[in-house]
């Protein structure tokens, strides 16, 4: 079978003679979705020290995916504790404006159907930003968990780019 792809089936009784008999259910079809091919996280690499404060997250393909999750975490619990994030079908994002000297723990996941595959069977890697790591804020910082989340919206849009009207580094 191939993965990320639908199949239909049918049970159908035969007499003997080759006369059908009955259908299985009403309408006589099922159907049923394999999921995305295994693939995996390329980087940053799985306890990389000092990241820049934007660091590129990047994975491999996955055959089958109609698209891609991704959590972003500073909980190391192999779950996600904020949100996944739809790319659509990209592959690398850059994630600006991470805290200096944080961990960070990441997983991505394709999507085909109902079917969700993690990356690298379900581990979660992780990296650490460097001391001087560019972080936005200022006064109305609602705390590190509040940060990522809310800069998870602009991850596509702020490529490259940092916001200095409320830019301080660490």
């Amino acid at each position: 079978m191939e993965p990320g792809t639908t199949y239909y089936w049918q049970v159908r009784a035969k007499a003997p003679t080759g006369r059908r008999l009955r259908e299985w259910q009403r309408d006589g079809v099922w159907s049923f979705t394999t999921l995305p091919g295994a693939f995996g996280k390329l980087a940053p690499t799985s306890g990389a020290a000092g990241q820049a404060g934007t660091p590129t997250l990047t994975w491999g393909p996955s055959s089958g995916a109609a698209s891609y999750e991704y959590c972003l975490d500073q909980v190391n619990d192999d779950t996600c504790n904020g949100s996944w994030i739809n790319t659509g079908l990209l592959r690398s994002l850059d994630y600006p404006g991470l805290g200096a000297g944080t961990t960070y723990y990441w997983q991505v996941r394709a999507i085909a159907g109902s079917g969700k595959r993690p990356a690298d069977d379900g581990v979660w890697w992780s990296f650490a930003t460097g001391a001087g790591a560019f972080r936005q804020g200022g006064a109305g910082d609602r705390g590190a968990g509040a940060d990522v989340d809310a800069r998870r919206s602009r991850g596509r849009r702020a490529r490259g780019r940092r916001d200095t009207r409320s830019a301080r580094t660490r």
